[in-house]
């Protein structure tokens, strides 16, 4: 009997305790083209530790999923940035390269979030918001955007719930980056700006 009840408070515990899922999203590719035309001036790419790190995760039924974003919205920004100018110096903050850049192009990351369907065969969308702001060496607001990206799939059972996200993650990466190039690409004040800098 008292094996039993030994068991039986030892199966509780685990059941209590739950587990931690991590999504791994993979690395974005930079896909567009190198030789492109690009702005003739050096930016600072400001990537805060806060974007660096930033991520989404929730508590379920005792189970903790987790899905660490900041290293893909980080490959993002700098794909988008070197493709759009002439040169690009990457920083935390803009004191630390102050005075060595013509303007900064700061990325952050406002919102994450993830909606779960009813069944495994429900749609779940993964989607960020991320502001783009453009700013002259002083400080001074030249252009600012800001990106809703989204992917989007099936939520997936216990078996492929992490395939899903995976897949979630990717498209949503794909997606902040192609909007991101064209908003920064077809700005009309980073093209004056650009054109006074002599």
């Amino acid at each position: 009997m008292k094996k039993l009840s030994l068991v039986l408070v030892t199966s509780a515990v685990l059941m209590a305790t739950g587990c931690t899922h991590h999504y791994v999203i993979d690395a974005t590719s930079c896909s567009f083209k190198e030789n492109a035309p690009k702005n003739n001036i050096s930016v600072g790419l400001i990537l805060s530790e806060e974007l660096k790190t930033a991520g989404w995760q929730k508590e379920f039924m005792g189970d903790h999923f987790v899905m660490d974003l900041g290293d893909q919205f980080a490959e993002v920004s700098r794909c988008v940035a070197k493709v759009a100018f002439a040169s690009v110096l990457e920083a935390s903050n803009k004191p630390g390269i102050q005075g060595q850049v013509d303007a900064y192009l700061i990325a952050k990351v406002s919102k994450i979030s993830r909606t779960m369907g009813a069944t495994a065969f429900g749609r779940s969308d993964l989607s960020v918001v991320f502001e783009w702001r453009f700013e002259d060496k002083d400080g001074k607001l030249i252009w600012v955007d800001t990106i809703h990206a989204k992917g989007t799939s099936a939520t997936g059972n216990i078996f492929s719930h992490k395939k899903e996200a995976k897949k979630q993650g990717q498209m949503m990466m794909e997606d902040l980056m192609n909007q991101s190039h064209h908003a920064i690409s077809n700005a009309v004040e980073i093209k004056r700006f650009v054109a006074s800098v002599k």
